[in-house]
């Protein structure tokens, strides 16, 4: 007899990202040379964590774009713009001009991609659902 078959069960974007940042940052930091797959991946999430978080889209979005976006969508969430823009031009530092951050840069870029996780979840708690997102 052939058991019942379960639809997938489906992972909203915000736990999918906020899983891919940990498990980012659970393997540590990039090793020399490895710097800009490394910062690629971690603007990637937390983009995504940011369009949960927000409703704002990020994909193929600029830094000047989504700080645009965010400052008219999160009008409320204020303190998170100032934490997002510095971590999105370090990790456009990285991507594009080939800066090697210090160890203590990885720290700071690490403890700012969870704060804004933690940002971006006070966010989906106290706003309504946005369509389209």
């Amino acid at each position: 007899r052939l058991a019942e078959a379960r639809p997938p069960r489906r992972i909203h974007p915000p736990a999918l990202a906020e899983a891919d940042l940990k498990s980012l940052l659970a393997r540590g930091f990039p090793q020399e040379g490895k710097e800009k797959p490394y910062y690629v991946r971690l603007s990637d999430v937390v983009k995504r964590i940011l369009g949960a978080g927000y409703g704002i889209p990020t994909d193929e979005k600029t830094t000047a774009e989504i700080m645009n976006a965010l400052e008219h969508r999160a009008g409320e969430f204020h303190e998170a713009e100032a934490q997002v823009e510095p971590f999105l031009l370090l990790c456009d530092l990285v991507k594009f001009a080939k800066y090697v951050p210090s160890r203590e840069e990885h720290e700071v870029a690490a403890e700012d991609a969870l704060g804004i996780l933690a940002k971006a979840r006070e966010a989906v708690g106290s706003r309504q659902p946005v369509a389209g997102s």
